[in-house]
């Protein structure tokens, strides 16, 4: 091959060459640029009727929340229908950082006392990072302060105690539809009836 052809070949050659790279180092460049955006608000609230949400207040906010559990709606008029069983859950939230909640709180139900911690593993978002989910863990312990009928019985302290812990996995899949999967182990150290299980395995739905 002469000089001349040899040149004239790099000519041809190398704008292409350029052009490629240039397209390559915008890609690049885009990718470096593009940011990630967390996605929020997957639910308006912390609590999920009376289960978790994958929410968290932001760091510092002390949340106090009144919660009712009414009895059965086919109970009749005479019952008002549920609303003369209620019982109430008094508790206080405190978020520690952005990502970390404990609370405690008090149920007349029982008269449990209950304390839960609440960490934000994973949040959903898109952008240059993908996750299609918030993931949030629950672990709790409540104990019974409810007393025998019995005055001569003594229920040891160990036997009033049961524990949580949960996994929430929610995906808010636009401004008005969220859903949520809530998996869950309780376990008791007492059981009242023959054949029950001290622990128990719970599958929760929810969503808005």
């Amino acid at each position: 091959m002469t000089g001349a052809r040899f040149i004239l070949l790099v000519l041809l050659v190398l704008p292409g060459r350029l052009v490629a790279q240039d397209d390559l180092m915008d890609i690049l460049e885009e990718n470096k640029n593009e940011e990630v955006e967390v996605i929020d608000n997957t639910f308006k609230g912390t609590r999920l009727i009376n289960g978790h949400t994958v929410e968290v207040r932001d760091r510092g906010v002390l949340n106090f929340t009144i919660m009712h559990r009414f009895g059965r709606l086919n109970s009749g008029a005479y019952e008002f229908f549920g609303l003369d069983n209620a019982n109430i859950r008094l508790g206080l939230d405190y978020s520690i950082t952005d990502d970390l909640t404990v609370g405690i709180g008090r149920s007349s139900f029982n008269k449990v006392y209950d304390g839960f911690l609440k960490y934000r593993v994973l949040r959903q978002s898109r952008g240059a990072v993908k996750f299609p989910v918030t993931v949030t863990l629950t672990g709790g312990i409540s104990i019974q302060t409810l007393r025998s009928p019995d005055p001569d019985v003594t229920i040891p302290f160990d036997q009033k105690l049961a524990y949580t812990a949960q996994v929430l996995v929610a995906k808010k899949i636009g401004e008005a539809i969220s859903l949520q999967i809530m998996p869950a182990l309780i376990y008791r150290n007492y059981v009242e009836l023959p054949g029950e299980e001290n622990m128990t395995f719970v599958l929760g739905v929810g969503g808005r």
